[in-house]
Parts: structure tokens; C-alpha cells; sequence
């Protein structure tokens, strides 16, 4: 929605303005940031990038930087935080370094348009029953118009003719949208196509549709507003906890908000439905703002492990004087029942926080992601901690990879140790989504949980990469839906093939980083493994290659521009190795598998594995502090066919 929106906005500009939006994905989003004018991104997203933002020149010229509502501008930064109210503004300004006369904390109230706000209360414990009670004074969807029917007006929600509303319909995927939209309802949710969603969000903004039902996941994301919102109901089930929580206040501010036509209505109304017990909560919240507290201690160690990474933390000493610089040091000597703490003396933050400290770097080292010198209280980043910080993959991740995969793992193993990443932790479970998940294969009902996570995570991939149409009111909500999977599961693939590298350790991890793209799981793809852009340390990187022949050319692995611009004084060597490959060596004349080293524009050795290890120390003389990648370990024989051979034609 951003993106359209922005590239709306600049479509006009003389000469065109590249709006782009970056992927998540760290190499690729280093050539979108390369290629575009205007960068769109997520907060997160933005981190990553940012964080090495001394090596990466095309960080540093960003001119203007407005991340969520937050706006950063020239040398001396300017900070304009926007937000909702706040029991706790003044604090929070203070933290940022404002003055008090800058700092402006309005009323919840205060909106562009007058609202009216109704809590309508239901004292029903049960959680059918209570959505259908609240579905009644609602009207939505099907009773809604039921109920128009019933009085002979059947399209009393319709202001535009038959004739013209079926162009629009035409163009549509989803039957029962259309069935919707004739009548002048129409819904919007997180599995609608991109194109569907337009033509809603076009009917309804028109006027020609007058109600539109939406699913709580699309608060942030609907590009529509309207006179009145109804919110029915302000609980979901979570899956994790087998249990029903509250949406979270600043979810059900949006929605409010959604509400808001200051050009075409004087006034805006909200109806909202809760449960007896929460209608005096969000009557208080509703009238005075909510204290914000600090949550740095839940991602602590993901957060030490960037800064160690990029070396803003080298010492303990310099753990501990982050934290001092944290709203959570804040926040713990203005509240500090709610972060454990009983007194607020300098001696017992200072024990407080040193504790915290050598818990968080104790466990990071536990983990061989970091390492610490016990005499002079030194940190550094080992390997798996440079991987981490570079695909942003939680430091439990890596520790599972690093544990879990041995030299005989098996495809199915592989998966199973993705799909417990800790990063899957978030995807939903609905209710009663435990019978959709069980396949229609014999399995050990007791060796599987149905309502876990990281199972219903481990059929989105095997969906995937079998091609599997996922019907669209099951398993595609936000959050659980096979994009959002796959965009985790691109980052934690190629993050296993790298925890492989380090611990020297060939399996199949390395098929892998591409079956996200592919959508297989085909042996074709072992070979078919991007080779640019992949850089784990200041120094440059090596790209090693092991190669079983025989093989038609070393054009087949390598892209012609790697091959064509061969460095010297090896341009000659590989030329020589080019033919060899061709001829088909085998490895049973003992002289072991062919390698290449690519590094930077060219290739860097090419030789025979029998003498790897010796050479490999030598290089390391070389270029201290190169992460040595492995790309490929083919184990598999490959037969060669006429033009094709492991994926590529």
C-alpha cells in the first residue's frame, strides 16, 4: 500500500523518481538500495542494512530518513516522534533529549473530526455464542443482508447500477466477494489477491459500496476510511498459549481511527464491542493515555550480538554503558516493581545490570556465537555470531542448527530443524486448527503436536516446495500465511548452509537457501545457488566451491562475467582447469574434487581437495577474519543429459 502510494505521489516527477520496497533480504536489498530513489521498508528491515553502516556507502548518502514516525534529516539530527498519548510522554521525550516546552502530549480525544465513541458490553463467557451476540446489532456480512432482504431492499447498500458494478466484477478471483459486492457489501482480509483488494477498495471509496467487513489484521494495512467503524470483539485465539488474548491498544487505536473523514464529515462515530469486565479498562484507556514500558531484556541478546558484531561493543564495560543509555535503565528507576527490582540505589542497579550483562554474554558464548578474553574482559564475534547479525536470525536459531545437523541428516530432518526456529514461534494457531493440520498419511499421532507452531511452519514449507494450493480460509492469515513463511524460511535456509560451512560439515543443507525460490525440492536445485553479494566479515570473502565431476563446463556453476574477468596471475590456471572439467575428472584417480575460489570479481585458486586444508591455513595468513563460505558440497552423482545438467539449461 506504501509503495503504490508513494510511487503515486513522485509518478509525476520530471524525469521519474525508482520508488522500491526492500525484501528483507540482505543481498538484495543492498542492489534496491543501490537502484532506488525513494527506499520503502519496515524498521527491522531498515537495521539490518544499517547496521554496517561504515562499510556501506549507499546507507550513508540516504539524505532523508523517515522510519515509521520517527523523521531523521541532514548532519544534525532531527528527531520528530509522533505518537499516540501517553501517561508517560514526558519521560519518553526526556529520553530522547527533548526540551520540555518541545514536548506535546495531547488527549485521546483530539481528533481532526469530533468522535463518538460507544461501548456496548456483552456478559457472555463463551466465545461463539459471544460473537454471535455481537453479530446481531452488527449486521455483518450475510445477516446484514438477510436482513435487507427481510424488508423487500434487498441492495439498499448499493448506490451505483448492475450494469456498471459487473465491469468491475469481472475482473474478480474471489466468487463469494462478487456474490457481496452486488448487494453493496464487500470484505477485505489478508488472503484477498492484490488485484481483488483494489477493486474493493475502489467500489468502496466511490461510495458505490457502503459497507465493508475487514479482518483485524488489516488495521494497519487498509488504505480506506470511513463515518463509522464497528469493532466487534476485541479478543483473538493464540495458538501458542491455547488461550484467548486482547488485541493489543495500539491495534484497537487504529482501527479507531479508521474512523476519520475530516473532509467529508463533521463528526465520525466508533461502536465497540467487549466483555463486561473490559468495558471500564477501555473507558479509562480510551480517556488518558497508557504508560509505555521498556521490553529490551526479551531481545537483549539478539541486540548484544548486533553491536558486538559490527564492534560497538568490545569489552564488557561497553555492554554496560549501552544499557545506561536505554529507555530500559529508565524506566527501571521510575518503575521498578515492574522490572524486579526493590531498590533503586545506585549499587543495586549497578548489580543489577552487571548481573544482566554477564548472564547475556555468558549464554552468547555458551552458544559459540561470541567469545570473551577473561583477563582484559574482551568480546568478539566468532562465525555463527557474524551470521546471525547478518540475516538477523535470533542467536537460539543458530544454536539449534549448530546442535541439530550432523554429516547424515536427511531432507526431512532438514526441514524439521527450520521449522523449530525460534522465529516461528509467532505463527498463529486458530481454533480447531489442529484437524486441518493432521496429512492423510500414517503417522505416530503421539510423536506430533498439532497445535504447535513450528509444526503447522513445517506443512507451510512442504505446501510450498510440492506446489500445493493452500485453500484460502485455512491456513492464509497474516502471520501464518506461506509468504510470510517463506520469507523467514529464505533467510533461515542460507543461514544453515553458512552454520554448515563453519563447522566444515557437508550435508544437505545446502539445497536449501534456493528451494524457497524455487518452490522444489528437486535435486536440479543443488546446483542453482546465487554466488554475489554475500558478505559476512570487513574483510573479503571467499567463496569456495567443491565440484564432483563430471561436469559440461564451468560456465554451467559460474556466471560468464566471474569467468571472463579471471584475475591474474590465474587467469591462465583456470583456463587450464576449464579444459580438465570439461574432459570429465573423476575423483577415484585420487587426486580428490575439484575447487574453485571466487573472491571479489574474479577467481581467486582453483585446485584439487587433497591439498585444501593446507592451503586454506595458508590463505587465512593472508586474509585474516574471512568467513570461509562453502556453497556447494555436491555428494550427489550428476547425470549428464544433452544441454542440461543440475537445473541449468
Amino acid at each position: 500500500m506504501r509503495v503504490q502510494e508513494w510511487r503515486s505521489k513522485f509518478g509525476s516527477v520530471p524525469g521519474g523518481k525508482e520508488i522500491v520496497a526492500l525484501t528483507g533480504e540482505a543481498s538484495a536489498d543492498l542492489r534496491l538500495l543501490e537502484k532506488g530513489d525513494v527506499i520503502i521498508c519496515t524498521p527491522s528491515q531498515w537495521d539490518v542494512l544499517s547496521r554496517r553502516w561504515r562499510q556501506r556507502k549507499n546507507v550513508q548518502t540516504v539524505a532523508l530518513l523517515i522510519a515509521d514516525e520517527v523523521h531523521l534529516t541532514e548532519l544534525k539530527t532531527r528527531i520528530v516522534a509522533l505518537g499516540v498519548s501517553l501517561a508517560n510522554a514526558r519521560g519518553l521525550g526526556e529520553w530522547i533529549g527533548l526540551p520540555s516546552h518541545a514536548i506535546f502530549n495531547f488527549s485521546p480525544s483530539a481528533r481532526p473530526p469530533d468522535m463518538d465513541i460507544h461501548l456496548q458490553s456483552f456478559s457472555i463467557p463463551h466465545f461463539p455464542s459471544l460473537m454471535l451476540a455481537m453479530s446481531k446489532p452488527a449486521y455483518l456480512d450475510n445477516l446484514l443482508l438477510h436482513a435487507a432482504a427481510a424488508e423487500e431492499q434487498a441492495d439498499r447498500f448499493l448506490h451505483v447500477e448492475a450494469e456498471d458494478l459487473e465491469v468491475h466484477l469481472a475482473h474478480l478471483t474471489d466468487e463469494g466477494l462478487k456474490e457481496t459486492l452486488r448487494h453493496g457489501i464487500g470484505y477485505f482480509h489478508e488472503a484477498l489477491s492484490k488485484q481483488d483488494r483494489r477493486i474493493v477498495q475502489r467500489l468502496f471509496e466511490s461510495g458505490a459500496v457502503q459497507v465493508l467487513v475487514a479482518s483485524k489484521d488489516t488495521a494497519w494495512s487498509l488504505p480506506v476510511s470511513s463515518y463509522m467503524t464497528i469493532i466487534m470483539g476485541v479478543q483473538y485465539y493464540e495458538g501458542e498459549e491455547h488461550r484467548y488474548i486482547d488485541y493489543p491498544v495500539m491495534d484497537v487505536l487504529q482501527i479507531i481511527g479508521r474512523a476519520c473523514r475530516p473532509r467529508e464529515d463533521e463528526r465520525s462515530r466508533c461502536v465497540l464491542m467487549c466483555q463486561q469486565p473490559k468495558k471500564d479498562f477501555y473507558k479509562k484507556f480510551l480517556a488518558e493515555g497508557l504508560p509505555i514500558e521498556s521490553h529490551l531484556t526479551a531481545m537483549l541478546h539478539d541486540s548484544y550480538l548486533a553491536e558486538i558484531a559490527v564492534k560497538t561493543i568490545e569489552n564488557k564495560q561497553d555492554a554496560m554503558d549501552i544499557l545506561t543509555w536505554t529507555y530500559f535503565y529508565r524506566r527501571m528507576t521510575q518503575n521498578p516493581n515492574y522490572y524486579n527490582l526493590h531498590n533503586v540505589s545506585h549499587q543495586h542497579l549497578s548489580e543489577h545490570l552487571s548481573e544482566l550483562v554477564e548472564t547475556t554474554l555468558s549464554q552468547l558464548m555458551n552458544s559459540k556465537c561470541i567469545a570473551i578474553e577473561e583477563e582484559s574482559n574482551e568480546v568478539s564475534s566468532l562465525n555463527l555470531g557474524m551470521i546471525a547479525a547478518y540475516y538477523n536470525i535470533s542467536y537460539v536459531t543458530v544454536e539449534v542448527y549448530t546442535l541439530s545437523l550432523k554429516e547424515r541428516t536427511k531432507l526431512r530432518g532438514l526441514l524439521e530443524v527450520v521449522s523449530s526456529s525460534a522465529e516461528f514461534e509467532i505463527v498463529p494457531i486458530r481454533r480447531h486448527e489442529d484437524t486441518l493440520l493432521r496429512l492423510p498419511v500414517k503417522l505416530d499421532a503421539s510423536s506430533v503436536n498439532y497445535e504447535s507452531p513450528h509444526f503447522k511452519t513445517f506443512l507451510l514449507l512442504q505446501a510450498h516446495f510440492s506446489r500445493v494450493q493452500l485453500p484460502v480460509d485455512s491456513l492464509q492469515t497474516k502471520g501464518s500465511s506461506l509468504k510470510s513463511a517463506m520469507d523467514l524460511a529464505l533467510n533461515l535456509a542460507t543461514t544453515k548452509a553458512l552454520t554448515v560451512a563453519d563447522s566444515s560439515r557437508p550435508t544437505r543443507a545446502f539445497v536449501l537457501p534456493q528451494s524457497p525460490i524455487r518452490a522444489t525440492l528437486s535435486h536440479r536445485a543443488y546446483l542453482d545457488f546465487p554466488l554475489t553479494n554475500i558478505r559476512i566479515s570487513h574483510s573479503p570473502t571467499i567463496y569456495l566451491i567443491l565440484l564432483q565431476t563430471p561436469l559440461p563446463s564451468l560456465m554451467a556453476l559460474l556466471p560468464p562475467n566471474i569467468v571472463i574477468n579471471v584475475k591474474r596471475p590465474y587467469s591462465k590456471l583456470s583456463r587450464v582447469w576449464r579444459k580438465r572439467i570439461n574432459r570429465g575428472i573423476s575423483p577415484a584417480d585420487g587426486s580428490g574434487w575439484i575447487y574453485i575460489i571466487y573472491r571479489g570479481g574474479g577467481v581467486f585458486k582453483v585446485g584439487r581437495t587433497r591439498d585444501l586444508r593446507r592451503r586454506m591455513r595458508e590463505w587465512r595468513w593472508h586474509c585474516p577474519g574471512v568467513l570461509n563460505i562453502f556453497l556447494g558440497a555436491f555428494w550427489t552423482p550428476f547425470t549428464h543429459r544433452a544441454g542440461n545438467i543440475g537445473g541449468f539449461s
